[in-house]
């Protein structure tokens, strides 16, 4: 632990009072390592997000529990500052001893609105690095030191375009995201260099899409440029872009070429054909689609080192996020190349699955109920962290949240893939959520559409009838009204012109959709995840999804997809024979409502998770089936959820961004 989460920590000592009163304005406790051990140290935790929620929760959990003789010690966390201390309930007042965290506090010689856009885990290294500033209390100077301690930005050292193509590279690669206002301050500094004028600042240094779709526009001029410049009829390279010009990138920079290779292998950048590999470079081969099929393992074995890689550390939900997305590249050309790949190559392949499998397990249940409280900004982290993140970004803007039910990140690749190349246009902001577990439908994605746990849905948490008013409460308690908010289910086969008019309705604002199709696939299919990718690009090449997205575009959507759950390929290991002694009995997770019957089977199924279910009523006692087993006698390939794999889990929240608008995303 550093000595930032040290300092917040320090007056969380239990046995002082049975009620603590956090004033926690700038959300520094809600950060996943301080969250931890406050609950380490034996203390419970409630967010007065709502003030009719919490009175619910602390009269039906707390003041009973307390009533009863028991001694638990809850930390509650007010999201204001203690000078509004009116606000909190005059009995919860009278009862516990308050803290007050503030930035303000912890870095009075910095500007405070700026320091206070920083993601949580950014504040452990301003910490250590707060001692050396010297400048002056103005914003400019926080952002200058920011980016030079923090970030390790020396904005004076970019002067070129290579320069500045590097450093973007380095960034968005990464998936390193800044705060808006350095975004903004790093854009202001660039434009004041002339040889960075022309390019377009404002898109390619804040947003990670809008960076790749500009180097995959130019990476063809560069090849029409460098072929007739080894031909020498072209003069030397024209780095310099000028007011409405296409300049040519210079990719065969020193700071650059050696990046090229991962561009394309990792997927953020896609081969182009009309080129001859003999005409270009060696090292350009990897940008241009071969005549013959190039040797496709060396892209196996450069996302086997990248994942392995990345699999090294794994102790925070940003690394976890950030896995997943080379993970499904890799999963997907192994269902591609399955039946050529080599079998010390396969065993390599599956010693790497089953390892991260296993620390995802132990890591996530340690951190679950960590998860559920974190913050959803600068973006969401859990399912039902999406509808709070999408009212504060949609302004007068149109929503509509398209959940793809069943979708996991292996089928986002395939979707991804298939959208883009028949529409060149779209590009996708992608991040990783990670759903509710149990992975099930009436569970996952009745808190995406509630925003809430399922602690607040308890009376429709068994089925999934309650998300029409779930979805309608949530929206309504942002200012909507019930005629603008929309809401359908069960789509994926029918018609879309049966029901698009709706869409069309000036007065709609929001609106949810589920597509059931994916889920209804991996249900029934009987080969694996290889049967499902079949099954799948049928139902692509019908066109149903394309669209879909292309009617919402057309009519002022911001058009967000996402997934409740993913799915895992498992193996039948036998069914439990407990008659009807479980309330939920799926193939990957059984319910009970007597913690008594689920120990039983857990004690006859050893392979088995007994899971601690925080943010559900009392009464849920869930069943897990661990590795990639199913509680069926099926001995083929099925397609299930509701445990607590990778797969399963990790999800992809995905907006579609039209390159013919101006609107771009943030992710």
């Amino acid at each position: 632990m550093g000595d930032w989460q040290a300092r917040i920590l320090q007056p969380f000592h239990p046995g002082l009072a049975r009620l603590t009163l956090v004033y926690d304005p700038d959300d520094l406790i809600r950060e996943e390592h301080i969250l931890e051990e406050i609950r380490r140290r034996g203390f419970e935790l409630l967010f007065y997000d709502d003030p009719i929620r919490f009175r619910y929760v602390y009269e039906s959990e707390y003041r009973r529990r307390w009533d009863g003789g028991e001694n638990a010690e809850l930390v509650v966390v007010f999201p204001f500052s203690m000078d509004q201390r009116d606000r909190v309930p005059h009995d919860v007042l009278s009862d516990g001893r308050e803290l007050s965290l503030h930035l303000a506090e912890f870095f009075p010689r910095l500007s405070y609105s700026v320091i206070r856009e920083l993601e949580a885990h950014d504040y452990a290294v301003l910490f250590a690095v707060y001692p050396d500033f010297r400048g002056p209390l103005t914003d400019m100077a926080t952002c200058d030191f920011l980016l030079r301690r923090v970030f390790k930005v020396a904005v004076e050292l970019i002067e070129t375009v290579p320069e500045l193509l590097a450093y973007l590279l380095s960034r968005h690669m990464a998936g390193r995201v800044y705060p808006k206002v350095l975004d903004q301050y790093l854009i202001a500094r660039f434009s004041e260099k002339a040889a960075l004028r022309g390019l377009p600042l404002e898109t390619i240094v804040p947003s990670r899409t809008a960076f790749f779709r500009f180097l995959q526009d130019a990476w063809p001029r560069f090849l029409q440029w460098k072929i007739r410049a080894q031909a020498k009829e072209t003069p030397d390279h024209p780095y310099v872009f000028g007011e409405g010009e296409e300049g040519i990138l210079p990719f065969d920079h020193d700071e650059i070429r050696h990046r090229v290779d991962n561009l394309f292998m990792e997927g953020f950048l896609t081969p182009v054909s009309g080129f001859e590999r003999a005409s270009l470079p060696a090292w350009a081969h990897v940008g241009v689609v071969p005549e013959v099929p190039a040797d496709p393992h060396n892209r196996f074995e450069h996302l086997l080192r990248q994942v392995t890689k990345a699999a090294e550390e794994l102790d925070h939900h940003h690394a976890w996020q950030a896995l997943v997305p080379k993970w499904a590249e890799l999963y997907d050309w192994v269902l591609t190349h399955e039946a050529e790949l080599e079998k010390d190559r396969h065993q390599a392949w599956v010693k790497l699955r089953e390892t991260i499998e296993e620390r995802f397990e132990r890591w996530l249940t340690e951190r679950f109920s960590t998860l559920i409280n974190l913050s959803y900004h600068p973006r969401p982290v859990m399912l039902h962290h999406v509808p709070h993140y999408l009212a504060s970004r949609q302004g007068d803007r149109r929503t509509a949240l398209v959940v793809l039910d069943g979708m996991s990140w292996v089928n986002w690749v395939q979707i991804r893939r298939h959208l883009s190349d028949i529409r060149k246009e779209w590009s996708f902001a992608e991040q990783a959520v990670f759903a509710w577990v149990p992975t099930l439908t009436n569970i996952s994605r009745q808190a995406l559409f509630a925003g809430e746990s399922p602690l607040f849905f308890s009376e429709s948490w068994q089925t999934t009838k309650g998300e029409p008013k779930l979805w309608q409460r949530f929206w309504e308690n942002q200012g909507l009204r019930r005629g603008e908010i929309g809401y359908r289910k069960g789509l994926g086969e029918e018609p879309i012109d049966t029901w698009i008019e709706e869409v069309k309705a000036p007065s709609l604002r929001v609106l949810g959709l589920v597509v059931n199709a994916i889920d209804d696939m991996a249900h029934g299919v009987r080969q694996g995840a290889a049967g499902l990718r079949s099954q799948l690009d049928v139902w692509l090449k019908r066109g149903y999804l394309l669209t879909l997205i292309e009617q919402l575009l057309y009519n002022g959507f911001d058009v967000y997809l996402t997934s409740d759950h993913g799915q895992l390929e498992c193996m039948g290991t036998g069914r439990i024979d407990q008659g009807i002694l479980a309330e939920t009995r799926g193939h990957r997770a059984r319910i009970y409502a007597d913690e008594a019957f689920r120990d039983q089977a857990l004690t006859k199924h050893p392979h088995t998770l007994a899971w601690s279910p925080a943010g559900f009523p009392p009464g849920v006692f869930p069943l897990l089936a661990r590795g990639r087993t199913a509680f069926t006698t099926s001995q083929g390939r099925i397609m299930a959820h509701g445990g607590i794999s990778v797969e399963e889990v990790l999800v992809p929240l995905v907006k579609v961004v039209d390159k013919s608008g101006q609107d771009d995303h943030r992710f």
